[in-house]
């Protein structure tokens, strides 16, 4: 592969002439907790496959118990996979990556730079280790640290701390970083989105959306200049939230963006979409299997 140095974009606004014509772009949910087709498997991860005219990437790569059967049925090779992007460094959404290394994969990693931070679950008043497991030199890693190219029309984009409305992060006490030998609440200042230029707008695609999906939707406005969507897929880690915090984050969704598709998964949770379908149209679980043109 071509090892080129990551292109990055200028902050603010961009805006973009699409040639008549132009073909859209497929995103595929590769591993998702719910299945949806019979000759595939669910299990706790996200991955998403998204194809473009230009190149393939894959986004996530689950837990590591479905990625490869998943992806063969699907038609899908880790070895022609184009680029790998992490959207943080848990175990439900980089378990897969030593599978795909030993199918093939070569493609160069864009991820954070802090992507092998020590990520910690307290589980029975037990920290466990459910961070990233990559060898040092696996694979080429373009680190993001602002909105950056990844292919043509695909940017990985962060919401860094002083960016976040803290009335719209997730409350997760039970998640963790490991910090000199002490555990402190997980900042995860490693996550990362999907921002894509499809035949039909702008799509958003999430990875657990610990940075709050709205926050994280802002972002994608401001640097776009607009608050209009065709989609927004993934996880938006809107399961085990309160009511409060439930509530607030959909009429902030509903109030102010112009959604054409939501496709929720994941970390979710299945009240929270039920709440969502209330409040918007076009709202459906993508499970693996699943597919929305761009």
């Amino acid at each position: 592969m071509d090892e080129e140095p990551a292109m990055e974009l200028q902050l603010g606004p961009v805006h973009y002439t699409r040639a008549q014509g132009e073909m859209s772009m497929l995103l595929t949910t590769v591993t998702d907790d719910l299945c949806g087709k019979a000759d595939l498997l669910g299990e706790c991860g996200l991955a998403l496959y998204l194809e473009t005219p230009r190149g393939t990437v894959l986004f996530d790569a689950g837990s590591g118990t479905t990625i490869l059967g998943n992806l063969r049925a699907l038609g899908f090779s880790p070895s022609e996979t184009d680029a790998l992007v992490l959207s943080h460094g848990h175990a439900d959404h980089a378990g897969g990556v030593p599978q795909l290394l030993a199918a093939g994969l070569s493609c160069p990693l864009w991820a954070s730079p802090r992507i092998a931070d020590a990520h910690y679950a307290r589980r029975g008043g037990i920290p466990r280790y459910l961070g990233l497991h990559l060898a040092p030199g696996a694979l080429v890693v373009r680190p993001v640290t602002e909105p950056t190219q990844v292919l043509c029309d695909v940017w990985a984009i962060p919401v860094p701390g002083e960016n976040r409305n803290p009335e719209f992060v997730p409350s997760t006490p039970h998640l963790l970083l490991r910090q000199g030998g002490e555990y402190v609440p997980d900042p995860f200042e490693d996550e990362l989105s999907l921002v894509v230029e499809g035949a039909f707008g702008i799509s958003v695609i999430l990875g657990c959306a610990h940075a709050g999906v709205v926050n994280i939707l802002e972002a994608a406005a401001a640097f776009f200049g607009t608050h209009a969507f065709h989609s927004v897929s993934g996880g938006m880690h809107l399961k085990g939230q309160n009511a409060a915090f439930l509530e607030r984050t959909v009429e902030a969704l509903r109030s102010r963006f112009d959604v054409k598709h939501w496709r929720p998964c994941h970390c979710t949770g299945f009240t929270a979409a039920a709440r969502l379908a209330e409040a918007m149209e076009s709202v459906e679980w993508a499970a693996s299997g699943s597919r929305v043109e761009l």
